[in-house]
């Protein structure tokens, strides 16, 4: 989005890809569905201190317009059923292909890896492997997030950034699984619900997502999940709160249990609950409130109710931890942003230097937002750079 729209503002573009073609990484977002935005996308879906850096890119290419361009480029962009994903209706191999027929007459360079970069008094040179070097007037680094630890440590733009004097905040795991000290979830593995979820420690409640949940056999994932807690450093020792009921209050869900186990009352109470909640769920919620296997909904005692309508609304598990980085949905980190004009993307520190997309220390909700934001930054950067 960078390379065509500085071309677009009259630039002779190249754009250099270390890879044979561009956006593998962009191929496996959102559950393989390639969302390029979300229909609750908001400037509340970005978090941090400097959580308003994207709201002048988000003004420069919103939602209609992001349609509207992948429209025109014969890519028309669809609504998901689920998470308000927004994706490309072909594919996210179609949304590629979008972005690289609107690249017109700039050069792409695929295979080219830098390695180095130098700034001289008008102009970079880049060097890549083997020793070529490109020069030019204006630079944009828009290559992807850090890379997780294991595959290699910092991308090579980032490295550029920072041979250039820009500060790198460290990476963090983004959209990551929670490990739960419960052993008895386990027995849940594979139900998926939509509740609220809600991260407590001390009494206090620290950051709160609602969305989907999915047990599985030691760990636990999902939208709600991703959001809850990217600004945690720990979640051990925390309490998670689930609400299986997010739409209804306490009282309504009492009420409901009530009507369900009173009209009911021969039949055993975790069929007779067949109606409120998925059967494993039923069964390990009776359990804890020490209901007896096979009792009748009429044996069910006043507290065990109470306890039920308390699990149902306001169920508190102990955390151990999370998987980390080593099995995050996306890593935080990068360039700092009080060092990157949020108007323009240009570096404060190197003129003429632009950064864009996940290069930046980005922190947003799963699904999309940071798709958008990558292609909106990189348009503001290649709109700046190639009119200048």
């Amino acid at each position: 989005m960078a390379a065509v729209s500085a071309g677009r503002a009259g630039a002779r573009v190249a754009l250099a890809e270390k890879n044979e073609l561009p956006g593998r990484k962009y191929l496996y977002a959102a559950m393989g569905r390639g969302a390029l935005t979300n229909r609750n996308l908001t400037l509340d879906s970005f978090h941090g201190r400097q959580a308003r850096f994207v709201a002048d890119a988000l003004a420069a290419f919103p939602a209609d317009d992001l349609r509207r361009w992948f429209a025109d480029h014969g890519e028309p962009l669809e609504d998901w059923p689920h998470y308000g994903l927004v994706v490309p209706r072909g594919g996210p191999e179609s949304a590629l292909a979008a972005l690289a027929s609107a690249l017109g007459d700039a050069a792409f360079l695929g295979d080219h890896r830098a390695v180095a970069v130098a700034r001289n008094s008008d102009s970079f040179a880049v060097t890549f492997d083997g020793g070529h070097v490109i020069t030019a007037r204006r630079l944009v680094l828009a290559a992807g997030a850090p890379n997780l630890p294991q595959l290699g440590g910092e991308t090579t733009g980032l490295a550029l950034a920072r041979s250039l004097g820009h500060d790198l905040a460290p990476p963090r795991p983004m959209h990551m699984a929670l490990t739960p000290a419960d052993p008895w979830l386990a027995e849940l593995a594979g139900l998926w619900m939509d509740v609220r979820l809600g991260l407590w420690r001390d009494g206090t409640e620290l950051a709160a997502a609602q969305g989907s949940l999915l047990f599985t056999r030691g760990y636990l994932t999902g939208e709600a999940v991703f959001n809850l807690g990217q600004q945690q450093d720990s979640f051990a020792g925390a309490t998670l709160q689930v609400d299986f009921f997010p739409e209804l209050d306490s009282g309504d869900v009492a009420e409901w249990l009530h009507r369900t186990l009173g009209g009911r009352t021969q039949v055993p109470a975790q069929q007779a609950l067949d109606d409120m909640l998925p059967p494993a769920l039923a069964r390990c919620l009776l359990a804890r409130q020490r209901v007896k296997p096979g009792a009748r909904s009429r044996q069910v005692e006043l507290r065990q109710r109470q306890g039920l309508v308390e699990d149902m609304t306001a169920l508190r598990l102990t955390l151990a931890g999370s998987l980390g980085l080593g099995a995050a949905e996306a890593c935080g980190g990068g360039v700092k942003l009080s060092a990157v004009n949020p108007r323009t993307m240009e570096s404060r520190l190197v003129p003429g230097l632009y950064i864009a997309g996940q290069m930046l220390d980005l922190c947003a909700d799963w699904g999309g937002a940071l798709q958008h934001a990558s292609l909106a930054t990189g348009l503001l950067a290649g709109r700046h750079a190639g009119g200048v």
